[in-house]
């Protein structure tokens, strides 16, 4: 938006563009997050592209020429006094209190400006913070869905089927968990580390039995891994680890087990 101011000469009204405020970051986090004070006068929403540049000095003011930009990235989230911003920047250490020239890009402007880093394969995803996913491990397939809370962390629910032997019987249930995930890159992308803590609802049977002997569990889980992350929204993941099975008392079988079950898990998920 363009705001003016009347500058009176001889008594004739000059009208002369005036000069938006520099923004102010206020704040950084991981991630190349940054939070910055905000022109009210132009409009912000989330996912737009922005680019950054040093402000001239007084003297420079005059110049029709811009300084080059030093950062440009996207609006993460807005408030009514500031923007929070993903805002990579290869050549400029930006950190609290630096002031900076913010303008509104267009997508072709964003990705020509030649300071993405590489690893950015997904300009929307400051949004994307949900993931259902599904696949298999060592002992079951199931699914598993995740909701970010930061730029690196998802809380998750997940449920599977599984089967295994276990001394002379055979478990043969499902497992529930609470999940926690941390991303080395961002959301859904990078070196993938997993926990969770849940139930199992299972039964043990032997040979042709079909019957069996009903047996719960608490469950806890952790495996470490790579995902990652397409453009399109779609993502794969592998990962291996270890659960453990609490329970392991069955009064008509010798299950004959630590508890302790490898797992190696291969996902395929899609974000929104």
């Amino acid at each position: 938006m363009m705001r003016c101011v009347f500058i009176f000469l001889g008594g004739l009204a000059i009208i002369a563009p005036a000069r938006a405020p520099a923004a102010v970051v206020v704040r950084t986090w991981p991630n190349q997050l940054v939070g910055t004070t905000r022109d009210k006068g132009t409009v912000w929403r989330t996912n737009d592209y922005v680019c950054a540049r040093q402000p001239r000095p007084p003297k420079a003011l005059a110049s029709a020429e811009k300084p080059p930009y030093i950062a440009c990235g996207q609006v993460v989230r807005t408030t009514l006094s500031g923007l929070v911003l993903n805002l990579p920047s290869p050549k400029v250490r930006i950190l609290a209190g630096t002031r900076l020239d913010l303008e509104k890009v267009d997508r072709a402007t964003f990705y020509q400006s030649g300071l993405l880093p590489r690893k950015v394969t997904d300009a929307e995803e400051p949004t994307k913070r949900r993931s259902v996913s599904g696949g298999l491990n060592y002992t079951s397939g199931g699914m598993h869905a995740e909701l970010g809370i930061t730029r690196a962390i998802t809380l998750g629910a997940m449920a599977s089927l599984f089967y295994f032997p276990a001394g002379d019987a055979r478990l043969t249930g499902n497992s529930f968990y609470a999940t926690a995930s941390i991303y080395s890159d961002r959301l859904f992308h990078g070196l993938w580390g997993i926990i969770g803590a849940g139930f199992s609802l299972a039964r043990a049977t032997k040979g042709a039995e079909q019957v069996g002997q009903s047996v719960s569990s608490p469950l806890f889980m952790m495996a470490a891994g790579w995902k990652t992350l397409h453009s399109s929204g779609w993502n794969i993941g592998a990962a291996a680890g270890a659960q453990y099975f609490m329970n392991r008392r069955v009064d008509a079988y010798d299950l004959r087990f630590s508890g302790l079950v490898p797992t190696a898990i291969f996902h395929v998920g899609h974000c929104f």
